[in-house]
């Protein structure tokens, strides 16, 4: 009987020690706009990192809101993307009074871009012997 009473009582005395050691989580949103027109950001890539370990990533839905659940409180660094915006770049707290930031990219000015093209000659065949290749302009 004093073996099952030592051994309640050190349950009991450790129950305060396991709880503390369990991380608190809590749940992180995100919404992304435009900063001119205000309008939300479909599909902008939001992530969310401690040090260079990337902890979780999300792409914003059709509101331009990215929700993150079951993350553990405490200091990440938070990147956006989105194609032709500049990327955002921050360090927060995530905790129960820090569940929620709005960030508003700036558009990029916009640069043309000129794609080419260029023909190779086709092969037409090959020396096993010597590996040589005879193109057909060649023969």
């Amino acid at each position: 009987m004093k073996n099952f009473t030592l051994l309640c009582a050190l349950f009991i005395l450790s129950c305060p020690v396991i709880a503390n050691a369990i991380p608190t989580t809590t749940s992180f949103s995100v919404t992304v706009t435009d900063s001119i027109h205000k309008v939300p950001l479909p599909l902008a890539r939001v992530e969310l990192r401690r040090g260079k370990k990337l902890i979780a990533g999300r792409v914003t839905n059709t509101v331009g809101k990215a929700d993150f659940r079951d993350i553990e409180e405490g200091w990440y660094s938070l990147t956006v993307r989105y194609v032709s915006y500049g990327v955002f770049h921050d360090s927060l707290l995530i905790d129960a009074s820090h569940t929620s930031m709005n960030v508003a990219l700036i558009e990029e000015e916009h640069q043309d871009i000129v794609v080419s093209t260029s023909t190779m000659p086709s092969i037409s065949s090959v020396n096993p012997l010597t590996s040589n290749q005879t193109f057909e302009s060649e023969t």
